[in-house]
């Protein structure tokens, strides 16, 4: 049996080993559609903005929300355009090193062309899940946005986020050693 929650600020949660609910991003519609993370079903179509959020509890048991995590997605609701204009500046100036990475000739390759603007990045990248993690600084948690690119649908990546500040591109799973290597410097 599922448990859900009602609380303020998020839509209702249901848990299955972390809280999530499915939102919707405007600044999301039009790019890549990820309606499953593990297969390419659908990443030709675009994007309504839907995506999953994750909450994860701070003890990994059914602990609600806390209110740093409450904040941070106050936060990202309140300021959407301001935060998704961080991610994508954030995966552009990180775009020419995972390009390099394949290397020309790849098969890839096709699917990373040389870019000029952030927005070019709507062909290629879809958002798959949004966790708000457990790790907080100054009364905020952080968050990380997991990424879909058509050069590797397969393993995709993340981006890590106090507010609307980039704290690393990285490859997925790792958000969470990110935050706390960022809040330990904030300390």
């Amino acid at each position: 049996m599922n448990e859900t929650l009602n609380l303020p600020s998020f839509p209702q949660l249901s848990f299955h080993g972390v809280w999530c609910a499915h939102i919707t991003l405007k600044t999301w519609r039009g790019f890549r559609d990820n309606p499953d993370c593990w297969s390419t079903a659908g990443m030709e179509a675009e994007s309504d903005g839907s995506v999953r959020l994750y909450v994860t509890p701070v003890d990994y048991k059914k602990a609600p929300p806390t209110p740093e995590q409450i904040a941070a997605y106050r936060f990202l609701i309140d300021k959407e355009e301001a935060v998704y204009r961080a991610v994508l500046q954030g995966i552009f100036e990180d775009y020419p090193s995972r390009r390099e990475s394949y290397g020309e000739g790849a098969d890839e390759w096709e699917c990373m062309p040389e870019l000029r603007h952030p927005d070019e990045l709507k062909k290629f990248i879809g958002l798959s899940t949004v966790n708000v993690l457990r790790t907080t600084w100054n009364g905020v948690a952080y968050i990380r946005f997991d990424l879909e690119p058509a050069w590797d649908p397969e393993h995709g990546f993340n981006i890590t986020m106090h507010k609307d500040r980039v704290i690393k591109v990285g490859d997925t799973g790792a958000g969470e050693y990110h935050a706390e290597d960022d809040a330990k410097l904030g300390d």
